[in-house]
């Protein structure tokens, strides 16, 4: 009865992981230590660009003028969507090779926390690769919080055994990376995944991200459709005007949010994974609860896959049948939705797709990079240049961070202090739409 109880422990955090939706995993053919040390070249490489992001931003720069600009400012911004991308597939591929391992050693001889046994199993692989310095711990932090997670689930470890990174000696670690000229080293291989893959963003990217019309008009101008009018980026938006938004949730962190919301009395926009929703009842209800609060929630995709790489059928289940399952579970079907990475936003067959299903498409024009960056305080900086360049918009943040959740925080204090107005994507596109709904029906065949 345990061995069957620890199966299925054991596949749905598989699935949860996303570790079975794509055959065709970069990380797949990897032995363990060279995902450890990927992991490591992955962190490096991410703060390179975040380095040169950044410095964009100093030069007046916003996602929107490096993507409207020369190939080179576009590329820039491509690259960290390309690594965030491969990021995300090494830590799904990551926890499921650790999962499978620390469930076999935990059920047959018993041993500590999964934390303290990954903390363990990560410095052997270290020692072996002969990796120095603490950029090896900082590019641990999200892979021990998963850790954490899986130990608070069974109930073993509720109080944290260590914090994940010391922001204090990341911080110093960083300016003088950044004081030596900001270049990783020893990455090349990766270098050249990124690169190639950011190509093919870039150009995508270039051809999709229209401006929407801006400006009252009683006519309908945001509905579904594969042009502008489907597409919200937040330069149409009224001047001093921001949208706050969440995405990949609901996860353990979005209460906090929920909270610090309510403290600063703002409403904000949840782009959510219908996969998390049905983890459990207890994780819906952190939906639920940013709904009856007066929060906007919209759909993220099913299991946040890269979209265009998905065949017609696929796509329909990360989108329809996504709905359909929203709809179950939180009682209404969410009308605007937002592509993973923004993938897709050009794709002649994903748009086609969203339409079938009545959906607009939201992209963003402030990115707080909030994934990779672990200091909470130059997320707010980043978040807040952007915003004085630009003067209105859409913020990207993530609830499943908590990097995030502090810096979510410090934005809403400035924009508070500031008196900044922010509006729901609903109060946008109703504004636009002069109070009007599209009137639309799901045209998918029904048969699959």
């Amino acid at each position: 009865m345990c061995f069957v109880r620890i199966f299925f422990l054991l596949f749905f955090l598989l699935v949860s992981t996303g570790s079975f939706a794509d055959p065709n995993r970069f990380f797949a053919a990897s032995s363990e230590d060279e995902l450890w040390s990927t992991l490591h070249e992955q962190f490096l490489l991410s703060e390179e660009l975040v380095c040169q992001f950044d410095q964009a931003v100093k030069q007046g720069n916003t996602v929107e003028s490096l993507l409207q600009g020369s190939k080179e400012h576009g590329l820039l911004y491509a690259r960290l969507q390309a690594i965030r991308e491969l990021e995300e597939e090494l830590q799904s591929e990551l926890e499921s090779r650790l999962l499978l391992s620390f469930t076999i050693e935990d059920s047959n001889s018993g041993v500590p926390g999964m934390e303290s046994w990954l903390r363990s199993r990560a410095e052997a692989s270290r020692k072996k690769l002969g990796i120095r310095g603490k950029t090896f711990d900082f590019s641990l932090s999200r892979i021990l919080q998963f850790a954490k997670n899986f130990d608070q689930e069974r109930g073993f470890g509720l109080e944290s055994l260590s914090a994940p990174l010391v922001l204090e000696e990341y911080r110093q670690w960083r300016e003088g990376f950044r004081r030596q000229g900001g270049r990783a080293s020893g990455v090349s291989r990766l270098r050249n995944k990124v690169n190639s893959l950011a190509i093919g963003i870039q150009e995508s990217w270039a051809q999709g991200l229209q401006l929407e019309p801006s400006g009252f008009n009683p006519d309908l101008q945001i509905f579904p459709s594969s042009g502008q009018n489907g597409n919200i980026t937040g330069s149409g938006f009224p001047m001093g005007s921001w949208s706050l938004t969440f995405d990949d949730g609901p996860g353990r962190l979005t209460p906090v949010v929920l909270s610090n919301l309510k403290t600063h009395g703002l409403k904000a926009s949840f782009f959510v994974l219908t996969g998390q929703l049905e983890k459990s009842a207890e994780i819906a209800s952190f939906s639920r609860q940013a709904v009856q609060d007066g929060h906007d929630v919209y759909s993220h995709s099913y299991q946040h896959l890269k979209i265009p790489k998905l065949s017609e059928s696929e796509q329909r289940h990360e989108i329809e049948d996504a709905l359909q399952v929203f709809e179950s579970i939180l009682g209404f079907r969410p009308d605007l939705f937002r592509l993973p990475y923004g993938a897709g936003v050009s794709n002649s067959m994903v748009r086609a797709s969203l339409v079938k299903s009545c959906q607009v498409h939201v992209f963003w024009n402030v990115d707080t990079l909030d994934w990779q960056d672990r200091d909470p305080a130059s997320i707010v900086n980043r978040a807040v240049a952007q915003m004085k360049t630009l003067g209105r918009g859409v913020i990207l943040f993530h609830d499943i961070h908590h990097q995030s959740v502090i810096a979510s925080e410090g934005l809403m204090a400035y924009l508070n202090a500031e008196n900044l107005k922010t509006i729901r994507l609903s109060e946008f596109v109703e504004s636009q739409n002069g109070g009007s709904k599209w009137g639309c029906k799901p045209a998918w065949s029904k048969s699959r």
